[in-house]
């Protein structure tokens, strides 16, 4: 059996023909019409089961991934809830470090800037307050306009795409 690419080709290539006499077909152009729409048929059946196959392997990937990712965040909050308890630990004992074996934990200071806490922004002076102006693009709006018989410089509509649909 020929791959989808020469069934097409051929299709496009007996339609022309007929298009050509007028469009009226012969006996032996209206059998090969026919052949090579069953054979597009089989072709698209069996894309149709490859198209399920790759679904539902991507569909249990992603399960995967999800069950995955899940796990690895209970385990990193409980690295974060393990870590916190020996902090806390160490902290209600007075302890700036703490040998366990061949490991050591020791409290130490963040770096980077001094963290500041805002309790009511009316109070901040003018000085410490900046201005910021956003501009959007309101493009629903400018589709309406569009749509509607309208031009508007720096746009243009374009045609909808397409897309395969497979149920």
């Amino acid at each position: 059996m020929a791959n989808l690419y020469q069934i097409s080709k051929d299709l496009y290539f007996l339609v022309d023909i007929i298009a050509e006499s007028g469009g009226e077909m012969t006996e032996d152009q209206e059998k090969r019409y026919d052949e090579l729409f069953k054979q597009l048929d089989t072709k698209a059946e069996g894309c149709a089961h490859v198209h399920q196959n790759i679904s539902s392997e991507i569909k249990a990937l992603k399960d995967e991934i999800d069950r995955l990712k899940a796990k690895k965040t209970v385990m990193e909050n409980g690295l974060k809830r393990f870590m916190t308890r020996i902090k806390e630990t160490m902290e209600i004992n007075g302890l700036d470090s703490l040998e366990a074996g061949i490991h050591e934990f020791k409290i130490c200071k963040n770096g980077g800037k001094l963290p500041i806490e805002i309790d009511d922004e009316s109070k901040i002076p003018q000085q410490f307050k900046k201005e910021v102006t956003e501009t959007v693009i309101d493009k629903t709006l400018i589709l309406e306009e569009l749509t509607s018989g309208g031009t508007v410089k720096g746009v243009v509509l374009l045609e909808r795409g397409t897309h395969l649909r497979f149920k």
